[in-house]
Parts: structure tokens; sequence; C-alpha cells
């Protein structure tokens, strides 16, 4: 049995301690972990860390490519636009290697391209129809195929609410 988290709102939280929170919990599954990641949506919450809807996929791809360097085990000096290491190394590296795979959620052509090519795989969440997540798949596939990396994974859910009325 694996542990699968749910998306994390990556540009909401601090890369550094993401990168040892998962590497961590990773220990602790022994190495069964899966990690969900996505930009996040709503303004509000953005606003919490000083950030606007533009700054989403920047610092969604600046804390990915700071991870992986921190999950990598070597000392880390890094000037990102949103973060900034000097000489950081984790204290120790995850289960996984390289690292626990990681799927971004997704509800369009760029953000299921951008799941290619940074992480293992896609999530496709309830707000999408199956005949959308049935023409983003083949996006996620032939990107990944174009890119010439393996398949990675495809995932998607689908939320049933059971009562009298809505």
């Amino acid at each position: 049995m694996r542990l699968k988290t749910s998306v994390l709102l990556l540009p909401i939280v601090n890369a550094v301690e993401a990168a040892e929170n998962i590497a961590t919990l990773d220990h602790i599954c022994h190495g069964r972990l899966d990690v969900g990641v996505s930009i996040g949506y709503r303004e509000k919450e953005l606003e919490t860390v000083g950030l606007r809807r533009q700054d989403r996929v920047p610092k969604l791809e600046e804390s990915l490519a700071l991870m992986k360097r921190l999950w990598a085990g070597d000392e880390v000096s890094f000037a990102g636009s949103y973060t900034r290491v000097t000489a950081g190394r984790m204290g120790f590296r995850p289960h996984q290697e390289p690292h626990p795979p990681l799927e971004m959620g997704a509800q369009s052509v760029g953000a299921t391209r951008r799941a290619a090519r940074l992480t293992d795989g896609v999530f496709f969440g309830p707000q999408i129809s199956w005949d959308s997540v049935a023409k983003l798949a083949l996006v996620f596939r032939d990107a990944r195929q174009e890119a010439g990396q393996v398949p990675g994974t495809i995932g998607a859910s689908r939320a049933l609410i059971v009562g009298p009325r809505r």
C-alpha cells in the first residue's frame, strides 16, 4: 500500500520546509509516498503569502527545482526570485531516489504540459469532464514521449455527494 498526499499548493509554502517534510514522511512510509502538487487558484490563499496570480507558475517551478536539488543531498546555494538558500543541505535525503514520485494537478493543456515536464504524473480533479480528462491524458502522454521520458502516471477523481437536495 502507498500513501498519496492530496495536492500541496506549492506556491504558498516554503520550498525548503516542504522538501524536508516530504523527505521525513517518505522515511516514515518506508518509501511508499506519492506527492501531489499544484499551483492553487484562490486569490485569498495567494494573498496570505504576498503573491499574485501571475506568481503561481514561476513560484511553483522555482520551488520544484530547489526541492529536487535539496533532495539530491548536495550542498545547495540557490538565488531564485522567491527563495534564497546559501550553502544549505538537508539532514537526510528522501527514502526513494531521487525523490518520491511527484504528481501535479492540472485542468488545462498548459498545466498538463507543465506536469509532463516537471513531475512524474498528472492528476485531473472533478472540475473537468471525462471527455476533457481523456483529451488531456493524451496531451500528457504525448508531451512525455516527445521529451523522451518514461510514460508517467495519470489519475483523475470525481466527487459524489448523496443527499435529498443540493
